[in-house]
């Protein structure tokens, strides 16, 4: 039998009404115009300033008040090794305004992967489970792979694309993903995204997911909010 894959744990404390809290992304013009930079072809997928520095700070300032719970999970045979500061809140509002400013880079993705034979199977939003992460000096993420998850709001809704924007730039702490084998090397090195403040990364996951992981924070604080891109055939 080949060696299990590890994922990431998803048990969470999630807010179960929507959260009035959250920042409001600033109205922003010409979004469809920021580049978009292919890390890894048809998996892997980056773009710089989508994020104000205003913005991300107001998205770190809200985090810290509401207060981190706190992760330490061993690595087992299932799960990867983790510790970092996490928030879950709910935001169909958030969902939406994240959704309608990176549709430049869905639209990009959507160019170069088949998600499905069905015309009607296409991206409808972001997933309202909005998360933050707060990594200090010497906390990762051990290597991984991020699963789907059915979105009952939506026929057919499926979660396809990891969402990553990064509030802040750090040293150290980059997510790095690793190809598959071929004949008996790997690239154990691996494919580094070092975080900038307020760039964005998309990742296919699932059954299209690579291993990636986040290395050791060295210095500074590495703050980055997590949402997924939701597929569906229609809304419920």
């Amino acid at each position: 039998m080949g060696k299990q894959k590890k994922r990431e744990m998803s048990s969470q404390k999630v807010q179960s009404s929507d959260d009035p809290k959250l920042p409001h992304l600033q109205k922003c013009a010409q979004s469809s115009q920021r580049p978009v930079q292919i890390l890894i072809p048809s998996a892997v997928y980056t773009s710089l300033n989508f994020l104000s520095s205003d913005e991300c700070k107001a998205w770190i300032n809200f985090a810290e008040c509401e207060g981190f719970e706190q992760l330490s999970s061993p690595q087992t045979s299932m799960y990867a090794h983790r510790e970092c500061g996490r928030i879950s809140r709910t935001s169909f509002r958030t969902a939406d305004e994240l959704f309608q400013r990176m549709k430049f880079m869905i639209d990009q993705i959507m160019k170069e992967v088949e998600f499905s034979k069905d015309e009607d199977y296409k991206p409808v939003s972001c997933h309202s489970n909005i998360r933050i992460y707060k990594y200090e000096k010497g906390m990762s993420f051990g290597p991984h792979y991020d699963g789907s998850e059915k979105i009952s709001r939506y026929r057919g809704g499926n979660t396809e694309i990891t969402v990553l924007i990064y509030l802040s730039s750090c040293g150290g702490g980059s997510t790095r993903f690793h190809l598959p084998k071929r004949g008996k090397k790997k690239n154990d090195e691996g494919i580094a995204f070092q975080p900038q403040e307020g760039a964005l990364l998309m990742h296919l996951h699932g059954d299209r997911c690579l291993e990636h992981e986040a290395d050791p924070v060295r210095h500074g604080v590495k703050y980055v909010l997590r949402t997924d891109i939701v597929f569906a055939l229609d809304q419920l």
